[in-house]
C-alpha cells in the first residue's frame, strides 16, 4: 500500500489541507478521493507529499469537470 494526500479545492489555483490515505495505486486512490468528493463542481487533487501546513506540494493527478487528469510523466 501507498500513501497519498487528497484535497477537495474550488478551483485548480485553491489550496486545502489535504488528508491522508492509503491505496494500493493510483487509480484506486482516484476511487477513494472521488468517494470522498463532498461538493459538486469542485476540484479534486491527489498527490505524494504535503508541506507543514498540509498542502498538497505536487499533485500527481486532478479532476476538473468529472475527469481525471494525470500529471506525472
Amino acid at each position: 500500500m501507498k500513501t497519498y494526500y487528497i484535497a477537495e479545492v474550488q478551483n485548480l489555483g485553491s489550496f486545502s489541507q489535504a488528508e491522508k490515505i492509503t491505496a494500493k495505486d493510483l487509480s484506486n486512490a482516484k476511487r477513494k478521493a472521488s468517494k470522498s468528493q463532498c461538493f459538486y463542481d469542485t476540484v479534486l487533487q491527489i498527490g505524494t507529499e504535503v508541506n507543514d501546513a498540509g498542502f498538497i506540494m505536487n499533485p500527481i493527478a486532478t479532476k476538473v469537470n468529472g475527469k481525471w487528469q494525470d500529471l506525472e510523466f
